[in-house]
Formats: C-alpha cells, structure tokens, sequence
C-alpha cells in the first residue's frame, strides 16, 4: 500500500512529521495523535479490500459498550429449538461449539493489535516513505491475524458438521486421487444442495440459498483449473471400457480457460485461491487436527492429500463482527506512550476487536483429492 496523498495533503503531512520531533512535549504528542487519527481509517480501507475472506464473511458491526449480540432465528428457519454455532472466542484459541436456542446468541470477541515505532529522525526528516512502511506493518499484521481466524472457525464448521439425511460427514471423496476434475465441481455443487432442505426434510418451496458461490482452492488446484484446458475431465468409460475414454470439456469452455489463466470464476463459482491450502500446508493440518471420521466417512491425510472447499455465501452463515468506536471505525490507532525522550523514538499501536462465528454449517461442504 502506497499513500495517495496530493500536494496540499503531502505538505501538511508533512509539517505533522515535523511537529512530532518538536522539542515541546504537547506539541509532539498533539501531532502524534492527529497523524493516529489518519492511520486507523487508513487501515480500515485496506483491510476491507484486501482480506479474502469478506467475500464469504458478511461484515456485522456493533457499536462499543452495547451487548455484542445476534438474533440467530433471523437467520435461518429452524425447528429443534437448538442451534449449533462455532466461534472462536480467544485470540490463537481452539474455536468452540456452542449450541444456543433461538435467541439472541452474546458471542464474544478478542483484540487484535499491532505497534511500530522509529527513530525520530525519520520525523524531523518529514520521511513519509516510513510513515508508508510502518502503516503497511500494522496492516499486515492485524491481516495475517484476521485471516487466520476467519478461515480457522470455518475449517472448525466443516470438520465437525454433520447433517443431511444420512447424518455424515459433509466432507466427500473427489474422483480422482491428486487432482481436481470437473467432477468434483459437480459433486460440490449437488452436495451442498442436498444439504439445504425443507423443514419436513424434503424440497424447500423457497431456498435461503442459492447453492455453489465459491470454491476455495490452492494453487495446485488452480493449477488443475486451468489444466482442464487440454485434459480429459470425463469420469466414466464412453461408450465402452475397451475403447477410449479421452473426453474434453466444451471447445467453448476449454478455449476460455486457455485464454484467461487467472481465471477468477467456474461453472459461475467464484475461485478463492489460499497459499496455505495445498498438500501439507498450514491450514490443511489444521483441518487434519479437527477432522475425525467416522464408519465409512472418507479419510484426510494433510502430508498427502488436500481439499477444496465449497461454499455457499449467499446466505448469512458466516459472520465477522467488529466492534466500531465513536469515530465509526474499527481500527482505533493511538500514539504509543512508552518511549521516553532520551529514546529518540517515536510509536503507535493498533488495535481492533473482532469475532467470527458460522451460524448454518449447511452452506459448506468439500471433497478430498
């Protein structure tokens, strides 16, 4: 992130830089405070851009000092009375089942921060440059934290959901080992549609989902994306087992693909792709660790396989919350006090409260290649 300021709005930041490095200590901390001012908004436009994770996550704000607090039975139809939420209550903390009635659900939230400092030389030199980089620090920071926890409360929701007729696992096998096919695609798709029925167990007369919206993905698999290009994709013999089975997609569809390889959409699913999905990375042994089958529920091995995960974001089954303060934002960056003059040094801290809870486990669903 660079900042975009024009040339009245360079001068004064500028001569705020200036006045932080003054020798009177009101002074000082007066424009340490203003230029805080300009961070947290700062930070709050970036985060919103650049986190992943709200194209699935619907941002919910509430104000501070009133009772964080959901009416989950705006959410979803239900009719046992119960339901099952996963959230995440502690920073770095194991996220929590809890099983609430059709009440207002009180989650709980946590604290994300971030500090910087620099020499105050950089201020008397009015060094915008590291004005830059110690704002790109803070975001980076609060995003990697973020990040990690949206996506953890909803590997948490997939490994441990069990629902549908059959009461299995909503994880599935893909149809063939180590790559991902238009297959599987289709599987994801009919599986998360099976998951989404009536109260009577049958055909819902109106859908609070619509079905498939995104797919999350590792590189690899993006990879198989675009491999699809000029790869067979069918799964059973045509017309017979003896003779050949090579069948590609649409001249139309396999020419689209070829010419666009970032392509960001599939069937009308939207492609997420995250560095730490793939065959033993992060977020794989992570859902190694939450996942357990049972009886005849396929198995997951994070050193060898991965998963691709689908998702329906149309309905409002997964929720981030960030708590807003009087300036309506949810950054709140202060001048940080525990530099003393002789220090030469100058620095601010960030801070953020956020929770993330999935209220409808029936909107996610993968399958195992």
């Amino acid at each position: 992130m660079n900042l975009n300021l024009n040339k009245e709005q360079e001068a004064k930041t500028k001569e705020i830089l200036r006045a932080i490095a003054s020798r009177e200590k009101s002074k000082a901390w007066e424009a340490q405070e203003v230029l805080a001012a300009f961070m947290g908004p700062t930070i709050d436009q970036v985060l919103d851009q650049t986190a992943l994770s709200n194209l699935v996550f619907k941002n919910f704000s509430y104000d501070r000092d009133s009772d964080p607090s959901i009416p989950l039975d705006l959410f979803e139809g239900n009719t046992e009375g119960l339901l099952t939420v996963w959230s995440q209550t502690l920073a770095g903390g194991l996220m929590t089942n809890h099983v609430s009635g059709t009440e207002d659900f009180r989650f709980t939230t946590e604290s994300i921060d971030s500090a910087v400092s620099c020499g105050k030389k950089y201020a008397q030199n009015a060094r915008l440059d590291v004005v830059n980089a110690m704002i790109n620090k803070m975001i980076q920071e609060m995003l990697v934290k973020s990040e990690y926890l949206n996506w953890a409360t909803l590997l948490a929701a997939l490994a441990n959901s069990r629902s549908g007729p059959t009461g299995l696992s909503q994880v599935y096998a893909g149809a063939t080992a180590g790559q991902f096919k238009i297959a599987d695609l289709n599987t994801l798709w009919t599986k998360i549609k099976r998951l989404r029925t009536s109260w009577a167990g049958g055909t819902p007369t109106s859908k609070p989902g619509k079905g498939l919206t995104h797919i999350l993905v590792s590189p690899e698999v993006e990879g198989d994306i675009r491999a699809m290009s000029y790869n067979p994709q069918n799964t059973t013999a045509l017309p017979n087992t003896d003779e050949s089975t090579a069948l590609g997609l649409p001249d139309s569809i396999r020419e689209e693909i070829f010419r666009n390889p970032g392509l960001t959409s599939l069937f009308g699913v939207q492609i997420i792709t995250l560095n730490e999905l793939g065959v033993a990375q992060p977020y794989s042994y992570l859902f190694d660790d939450l996942y357990t089958p049972v009886g005849a529920e396929v198995t997951f091995a994070a050193a060898t396989q991965q998963i691709v995960i689908g998702v329906d974001a149309s309905t409002n089954a997964f929720l981030k919350i960030t708590e807003t303060g009087d300036n309506g934002g949810a950054t709140e960056v202060l001048p940080d006090d525990q530099w003393v003059r002789r220090s030469n040094k100058i620095g601010f801290y960030a801070t953020r409260t956020e929770g993330r809870i999935v209220t409808d486990s029936k909107s996610i669903t993968a399958v195992v290649i």
